[in-house]
């Protein structure tokens, strides 16, 4: 049966939902699938599950247009971390959380810095406000291998 291929509707409380109809997948569970219209088409190294609406290939089981898929997710996460209604969900702590616990370039962090997705770095501008909230103004977020570089450039920031 196909069942798994279909998405699952979740509680309320593990779904963030976008203006454009799209949906965030908050539960750890949903990592790394990638959802069309409730359909599963494909998994990646995204931290988040999410459901959007893009063009799928004649095979229905991956994205047409690797680009496009990206620029519907790049805005569904920008609607969300900016949506003043979804405050509740803590998208941006468990983000960051999330890119602070991988170990690779996940999907979130291309989308958010890539100014196709993002022209005008909204997504990361509420990402920064986000971190400082957490961690105060006197720090700066960097990778252990990062700390002696941060830490020369900008020793006011400990």
């Amino acid at each position: 049966k196909d069942d798994y291929r279909v998405l699952a509707r979740e509680s309320d409380d593990l779904i963030a939902r976008g203006f454009s109809g799209g949906q965030l997948l908050l539960d750890p569970k949903a990592a790394g699938k990638i959802f069309c219209r409730g359909i599963l088409t494909m998994e990646w190294r995204n931290l988040f599950g999410f459901d959007v609406d893009f063009a799928l290939s004649r095979d229905r089981n991956k994205p047409r247009d690797l680009a496009e898929m990206k620029v519907a997710y790049g805005q569904l996460l920008q609607e969300i971390l900016i949506d003043a209604s979804q405050a509740d969900k803590s998208v941006a702590r468990l983000l960051l959380q999330r890119l602070a616990e991988c170990p690779h370039l996940s999907l979130e962090a291309e989308v958010i810095t890539d100014t196709m997705c993002d022209p005008v770095g909204i997504s990361a501008k509420a990402l920064a406000t986000q971190f400082k909230k957490m961690n105060g103004d006197d720090v700066f977020p960097c990778r252990d291998y990062e700390v002696s570089f941060v830490k020369e450039r900008l020793s006011h920031k400990t």
